[in-house]
This record gives C-alpha cells, structure tokens and sequence, in this order.
C-alpha cells in the first residue's frame, strides 16, 4: 500500500488560512491554495424615453474569495468536518456565517468581510489525501433575500427586474437609472439587512411609526442627498416637492419601479412614506416601507391598497432625477378592500 505523501514536505505549497471570528482565530486544517477577484455587481437598466440600455454598475464590485484545502490524516479530517459544520450552521438567524480575514490575497483586494456560500469535498486518495474547496463573498444580494409580504395569499409580489417590466398585465416597471438605485437600496434594507438608528438613537428603523426614516436610509444609498428627508413623511413629501422631484397624485398607473410614494393625510398625523418595488399579478403596487404592525419588524413590503384607506388616499408621488418630459396621466382613486383596513400605525 502506498503511503499517502505529506504536502508539508513541499515548503513552497504551504499555506494558512484563518477566519477571525470577533477576536476569536479559525484556523482550517492542512495547506491552502487561496484566490480572491473582485465580481462586478451591475444590471443593464433601459434608459427612460427610449434611450436604449445601458450596462450600469449598482452597487461597488463584491469580492469573490476560493479557499483550496489539502488534508493529509483523518485527525485533519475530523477537525475540518468540526469547522464546516459551524460555518454550515450560519450566524443563527437564518443568514450565513460572517468572518473577517487578514489572508494576504483577501487584504490586498480590501475585502472587509467574507460570507460563507458553499463547499465541495472529494474523497480519500492515498497520494493526494483529503481535499476541500470553500467559497466566500463579500456581499450578499439584496434581491436574493426573501422580502417580507403582507399578504399571504401572495406567493410571488412579482418584482421585475431591473430594466424589465413587471409580472402584471400593466406593463409597468422600467426603472430609470436614479429609479434603479432606489429600487437596490429598497430591497437591500429589508430583513435580514439590520435595521439603522433613528430620532437620535431611541428608535430603528424596524420599529413601527419610522416610515421617513426608512425612506431616508434607502434614499441615502442611492446616493439622494439627506437634506431631502425631513423627521416626518409630510416633511419629506414638502422637501421632494421643493426640490422639483414630485407630483400631484394622478393614479397608480403613473408608477415607476423606485418611485417614494406619500399619503399626506394619514391617520399617524405625520404622513407615510414607501418606496415602489414591484407589480402584484392584478397590477397593484408593492411598497417597501415601515408599516407593518403585525411583523416583528416593522420593515416589510404591502400592497398600495393595504396601505390606504377610503379617507386615506395616495397624495403624491417622487422620483429620484425627476420626470423629464413624461407626461402624466389620470386614474381612479385606489380600490380600498373592505376587509383590509389599512395598517398604518406611526406616531
């Protein structure tokens, strides 16, 4: 029987690779082969008015780490198996395993973290051993993230991609390019994304009531200047209306994928605010905002006539970069439900 041979015997294969846990070091078993590259992140958008497509970069280039392990003993093995199944396991809130790393190939790409995605294994072979390979990234896909849906007779919200049009029979959903951004950052700030401060830290924006908040975050990543959102969605809405970026309600058919939609009279007093994300099968929109009071985060995606009442309509509408020459057309109030008040609840 051939004895298996020892990679430590070939100096210029020796590698080590370690995850750091907080303060805590994982060093993997055996030697490593590991490569990192940088994944353009971009989407090809269609340009309002006919301006064809466009490739657009949508969020900075994620890193891509590979991690080729070689195992020489069952010892190894065993303690690799140990490691994978805590990476397997997650960081116990449904999302996967988050580390850092101070890997040469890992700092010199500026990778700040690393998610764990997949492994594949061989088997045993007495000249080669036991062999592994593991595969980070450095960012998770807002889209891939299952969003939160108010309505559970709705398997599918039905959000287009970008640049494309939506499931209905509307025919809605090309984002402009600003549109485009705001639709990223929308589906990026739902759970599992953590929720961020607001009103100086004594709430989030997973609490019920900070609907101007969260359309703050979301308006910020794409690149929206702060001064555009106020302390209340009525602020908000005067602000986007002052900046030339909004107009008069005129119906749901005017709505693009990205756009902030505001009801002024809204029964918190301090108006509501959401961002459009998608087309329901029967041409509804779906709105990403902080209204959901029966979520244990506030943070979800509703229906626009979940979210209004017969006293309670829709009173206008923005859009990042404006309108440019688009006209604007009328349509009916929004239908209201009559066994689906609406589930506003905001101070």
């Amino acid at each position: 029987m051939t004895a298996p041979s020892n990679p430590m015997q070939q100096p210029k294969q020796h590698d080590r690779f370690a995850l750091l846990d907080g303060a805590k070091e994982i060093l993997l078993p055996g030697i490593a082969s590991v490569s990192a590259s940088l994944k353009a992140n971009t989407d090809t958008l269609e340009i309002a008015g006919g301006g064809g497509n466009e490739q657009v970069e949508i969020n900075p280039p994620a890193g891509e780490v590979t991690v080729k392990l070689t195992m020489w003993d069952g010892e190894q093995w065993e303690e690799y198996q140990n490691i994978l199944a805590r990476l397997r396991k997650g960081d116990g809130k449904g999302g996967p395993a988050q580390f850092t790393c101070a890997h040469p190939e890992v700092r010199s790409r500026r990778i700040k973290r690393l998610y764990f995605q997949s492994e594949d294994a061989e088997g045993y072979k007495p000249r080669d051993g036991y062999r592994a390979t593991l595969r980070f990234t450095e960012a998770l896909k807002p889209k891939a993230s299952a969003p939160v849906v108010d309505n559970g007779t709705m398997q599918n919200p039905g959000v287009a991609p970008l640049g494309g049009t939506s499931t209905g029979s509307t025919g809605r959903g090309t984002a402009t390019l600003e549109g485009a951004k705001v639709l990223t950052a929308a589906m990026g700030h739902l759970p599992p994304d953590p929720p961020e401060p607001a009103d100086g830290g004594r709430a989030n924006t997973a609490k019920p009531g900070y609907c101007s908040a969260f359309a703050r975050v979301v308006g910020t990543r794409a690149g929206l200047p702060r001064s555009l959102f106020g302390g209340t969605a009525k602020v908000t809405e005067d602000n986007f209306r002052a900046a030339g970026l909004s107009r008069p309600w005129g119906g749901a058919q005017n709505l693009r994928l990205g756009d902030f939609v505001f009801w002024h009279n809204d029964p918190s007093g301090a108006g509501h605010v959401g961002v459009v994300v998608g087309f329901a099968k029967d041409g509804m929109p779906l709105i990403a905002n902080n209204s959901s009071i029966n979520k244990p985060d506030g943070r979800a995606i509703n229906r626009l006539d979940q979210l209004s009442t017969r006293t309670s309509q829709p009173t206008s509408y923005a859009r990042a970069g404006g309108f440019g020459t688009e006209p604007q057309r009328q349509g009916p109030a929004v239908p209201v439900p009559t066994n689906s008040p609406s589930a506003n609840l905001r101070r």
